[in-house]
């Protein structure tokens, strides 16, 4: 009966260095998943920065273009005006 008993201690301490093998590489597994999250925190900030950047510039460019057609319509109707007065 003896024997037995060291068989179930034995069974019991491979299942409990099983549990704590499973339990380190569960452990490894979401430290690397912290670490992916955070690169894609940063992935993330810096697409949000580019598309502030790019949005940005298109407004930028768009208010020029605005002022520019304003500045030939002015130079047009200019010019018919003093053709039609000469």
């Amino acid at each position: 009966m003896k024997a037995h008993k060291q068989t179930d201690d034995t069974r019991l301490a491979l299942l409990e260095q099983s549990i704590n093998t499973i339990n380190n590489t569960m452990q490894n597994i979401e430290k690397r998943f912290d670490r992916l999250d955070a690169r894609f925190d940063r992935l993330e900030n810096k697409v949000d920065t580019g598309f502030k950047d790019v949005n940005n510039r298109l407004w930028s460019n768009f208010l020029w273009m605005l002022g520019l057609y304003a500045s030939t319509i002015g130079l047009v109707l200019t010019g018919v005006y003093y053709m039609i007065n000469s």
